[in-house]
């Protein structure tokens, strides 16, 4: 009977098996994919210098054909000792001056809300730094099972002022631009990248 069919009922039929499929899919935290990058700025001219976190502990992922009720109300810890510059000595400096400064040995944050469609919006999430919880509107996407977040901070929200100040000193030199003034910018890009396996039954 199949055989007699017409090409369009053929693909009728191919696209009811597979919206059936798809119900019965759902996506999977892959907890080894994630990435965490953040850039800073340095000069006047606002030149980027970026790293990773290498640790990243996660808990609260769920299993759903919906991203957005996978990825909401994960929480996450990242320690800072396991910031990655591909400089030891400025890995050592930002320990020690900036986080040090800021009293803070771990980054806590949770993904509190995703607001849109599922493919992009803007994800809250709080960060705890230095004692303090705010809030950050970041920007998110998801596309074959990538989801990526990005968003610019103000250290200085987080009261990271004097931890600038210290890294700037103890870098003083090597934070002069072409115009001879030394400046560390209290702005911060970060980004996190995750991916999502799809299982099926």
């Amino acid at each position: 009977m199949s055989s007699c069919a017409s090409p369009e009922e053929k693909n009728a039929e191919a696209s009811e098996s597979n919206a059936q499929m798809e119900e019965n899919c759902v996506y999977r935290y892959n907890a080894d994919s994630t990435q965490f990058t953040w850039t800073g700025y340095k000069f006047t001219e606002r030149v980027g210098v970026s790293g990773t976190f290498e640790e990243i502990y996660t808990e609260g992922f769920s299993e759903n054909e919906n991203i957005i009720d996978v990825v909401s109300g994960v929480d996450f810890k990242i320690p800072v000792s396991s910031i990655e510059s591909k400089n030891e000595d400025r890995n050592n400096k930002i320990i020690s001056f900036f986080f040090g400064s800021m009293n803070t040995d771990v980054i806590y944050g949770q993904i509190q809300e995703l607001s849109g469609e599922g493919d992009a919006g803007i994800a809250k999430v709080l960060l705890r730094m230095n004692a303090l919880e705010k809030i950050v509107p970041m920007d998110y996407t998801f596309e074959n099972g990538l989801f990526e977040m990005s968003a610019e901070i103000d250290v200085k929200n987080w009261n990271g002022s004097a931890g600038i100040e210290k890294l700037n000193d103890a870098c003083y030199d090597l934070h002069k631009g072409a115009d001879g003034v030394s400046l560390l910018w209290p702005n911060v890009t970060l980004n996190v990248q995750s991916r999502f396996d799809v299982v099926c039954p």
